[in-house]
């Protein structure tokens, strides 16, 4: 493990040897890889529906549905993450988590940054942006004097936990189902 007080040279250090293909970033995954730095700690943070902090989105339908929604499970994350506290930086496994994070129909958006502790250790911090997942289908039709109607409701976040939950019935001349 490289201690943590040369951590810092030895990112500089690969940031300005840079990569054969592109150079790193300061700060980026790719440069912490190339200083050998290692995960201290991995910090998620579950983000509501609404960005009540963008004007756009600051209104009474985005407070109502940042308070009706119920966020994921800060539990449901952890278990999609293959990186864990204790491993060294791999920044191509660290981009597929994100990738694999944004595959959910659950999650909106996803990102892992890296942040340097004030000693030195270093943090991935997991943020992710809950999606919209409550639907509601109503419908209704008559034909020839025949009256058929039909009602559903899913969602694929149910109470955090990333399950899906679906329930839909509908009632017609021939037949009803649930």
């Amino acid at each position: 493990m490289v201690p943590q007080a040369r951590l810092a040279a030895l990112i500089l250090a690969a940031c300005a040897a840079g990569h054969a293909q592109a150079p790193a970033r300061p700060g980026s995954w790719e440069a912490l890889e190339a200083a050998g730095a290692r995960l201290a700690a991995i910090r998620i943070e579950i983000h509501p529906v609404f960005d009540l902090s963008d004007p756009h989105q600051d209104n009474w339908i985005g407070h109502l549905a940042n308070a009706v929604h119920v966020d994921t499970r800060e539990s449901v994350i952890r278990h999609a993450l293959t990186i864990h506290a204790g491993e060294a930086v791999d920044a191509r496994r660290i981009h597929e988590v994100e990738r694999n994070l944004r595959a959910f129909r659950f999650v909106k958006d996803a990102e892992i940054t890296p942040e340097v502790e004030p000693d030195g250790t270093l943090t991935a911090v997991v943020n992710v942006r809950d999606a919209w997942t409550l639907k509601m289908c109503v419908g209704y039709s008559r034909v020839g004097g025949r009256h058929s109607w039909g009602f559903g409701l899913q969602d694929q976040n149910l109470l955090g936990s990333g399950k899906e939950l679906a329930f839909r019935r509908e009632v017609g001349p021939d037949r009803t189902s649930n």
